[in-house]
C-alpha cells in the first residue's frame, strides 16, 4: 500500500525530474531525442537516460559542507554524511553501483567507514536506496527508514507503482522504523 505523502509527492518530483533530464538531455542529445510521452511510457528509456544525463552514477570529489556535516555522493546524487563522536549517520545512497564510490568519499574527507553506525533513507527508489544493502553487509551499520518505506526497502522495491520492476535494487532488513517528527539522535541507535 502507498501512502498519501508519496503519491502525492511523487507527480511533483517525477515533474520535476523529467525537466531536470530534458534540460541535459535536450544539451547533450541529437534533435531525435525522446518525446516526454515516450519517456513516460517507457521505464526503461527514461531510467537509461536520467542516469546518463543526470550523471547519477559519476563519482563526484567529497566536500565538507559545514561543521560535522559532508557531501559523499554521486554528481548527480545526493548522500551526506554526519559525523559524530558517538559514531557517523550517512543519508541516502545512490544507484546500486555507488557503495564504493561512497565509501571513497568517506575515506577521501578523512574518516573511517566502519564507523557509520546509523544510516537513513530519503525514500525508498533506487537513485536514492540502491545500495544500502552492500553497505550495510560492509558495514553492520543500523539502517532506519520512515515507516511508509519499509517495504519498499526491504524487498527492493519490487512491484512499484509506476516503475514496476524496472528500477528494482537489492533489498535490505531495515532495522528501525521512523515516524514522523521523531529525533535520532546516535546515543539511542547503538
Amino acid at each position: 500500500m502507498v501512502s498519501p505523502n508519496r503519491v502525492g509527492a511523487i507527480p511533483i518530483a517525477a515533474t520535476v525530474l523529467y525537466l531536470a533530464a530534458a534540460q541535459a538531455v535536450a544539451q547533450t542529445l541529437p534533435s531525435n531525442a525522446p518525446t516526454k510521452e515516450q519517456l513516460a511510457n517507457d521505464n526503461n528509456l527514461f531510467i537509461t537516460l536520467a542516469k546518463k544525463a543526470l550523471r547519477w552514477e559519476e563519482p563526484a570529489e567529497p566536500v565538507s559542507i559545514v561543521g560535522p556535516i559532508h557531501f559523499v555522493g554521486t554528481k548527480g546524487l545526493g548522500v551526506f554524511l554526519f559525523t559524530t563522536a558517538e559514531g557517523h549517520i550517512l543519508m541516502n545512497t545512490g544507484m546500486p553501483s555507488s557503495g564504493p564510490m561512497i565509501l571513497d568519499s568517506v575515506r577521501k574527507l578523512g574518516f573511517k567507514p566502519e564507523d557509520i553506525k546509523l544510516m537513513i533513507n530519503g525514500h525508498a527508489h533506487a537513485d536514492h536506496a540502491g545500495a544500502f544493502a552492500w553497505l550495510k553487509e560492509r558495514l553492520g551499520a543500523e539502517l532506519a527508514v520512515m515507516k511508509d518505506d519499509v517495504a519498499a526497502m526491504e524487498s527492493g522495491d519490487a512491484d512499484d507503482f509506476k516503475y514496476g520492476n524496472d528500477l528494482t535494487y537489492p533489498g535490505v532488513k531495515v532495522d528501525r522504523v521512523l515516524r514522523d517528527g521523531e529525533t535520532i539522535k546516535m546515543a539511542t541507535c547503538c
